[in-house]
């Protein structure tokens, strides 16, 4: 009894300890070029995006070519370590996103003027 209270407890702990979001930081050079999501324009620097899924940003300035960044998932090493010790948080952590981490973290996107 006590043995499955504890695996119920540890269920989601990469939930618990990193959430299902996490910081990417994309500067952009030049740097008031905006970054496109989802139909969202944000300045360079910190955006929080979701753990388990693959992100395509857009980075545009007038003038400029625009580029394309993939932001990708990638399974945390953790999640296999919880996946065999803990079933029930492995799979939470699995289905929502918990169990990944997005790469890369931080990166400058240098955009390339148009010429005419």
């Amino acid at each position: 009894m006590i043995s499955v209270l504890l695996i119920i407890m540890q269920a989601g702990c990469m939930s618990i300890a990193h959430g299902t979001t996490q910081d990417v930081v994309v500067l952009t050079d030049p740097s008031d070029a905006m970054i496109e999501y989802h139909g969202q324009e944000f300045k360079p620097g910190p955006i929080n995006l979701e753990r388990g899924n693959n992100h395509r940003l857009y980075i545009k300035k007038d003038g400029y070519e625009e580029q394309a960044l993939l932001i990708s998932r990638n399974i945390s090493g953790w999640l296999w370590v919880e996946t065999v010790l803990l079933l029930i948080g492995g799979l939470i952590d699995g289905l929502n996103g918990a169990g990944f981490n997005l790469s890369p973290v931080s990166t400058t996107v240098r955009l390339q003027k148009i010429s005419n």
